[in-house]
């Protein structure tokens, strides 16, 4: 990316990151690790045309959701009816913010860790 001048790395957080998880503390520690590192290469690298941001998805419809122990339909019900938007994030919703994050046509975002989860948020 140095050598061509130009470049987009968009990592993947959670929106767990801050949060108190006591039977799983390693996992929202990790993905702060990775914010912090972003920031990082955000500073060090756009002097090259390299643009560094995260993406941060809130709880997500996806299959495992819907059959793991302890989620399914009735907890992305409740989370969805705890976030302002009214539902909770897509794989879609996080796929369109990476394209978006990755592409040519993100010319200056840079340093930025960018929530996918409907404004929830605002409401913890």
């Amino acid at each position: 990316m140095r050598a061509a001048g130009w470049g987009r790395v968009v990592l993947i957080s959670s929106d767990v990151v801050g949060q108190p998880m006591p039977a799983a503390a390693t996992y929202p520690a990790a993905k702060g690790a990775l914010e912090a590192a972003a920031l990082v290469l955000a500073v060090r690298e756009a002097r090259h045309g390299v643009l560094t941001n995260v993406v941060r998805p809130g709880f997500t419809r996806t299959e495992r959701a819907l059959t793991h122990p302890g989620f399914g339909q009735e907890a992305i019900d409740a989370e969805g009816a705890r976030t302002p938007t009214g539902r909770i994030c897509t794989p879609e919703d996080v796929a369109s913010t990476v394209a978006y994050l990755a592409s040519a046509a993100n010319g200056h975002v840079n340093g930025e860790v960018v929530s996918v989860a409907g404004g929830r948020h605002l409401t913890r």
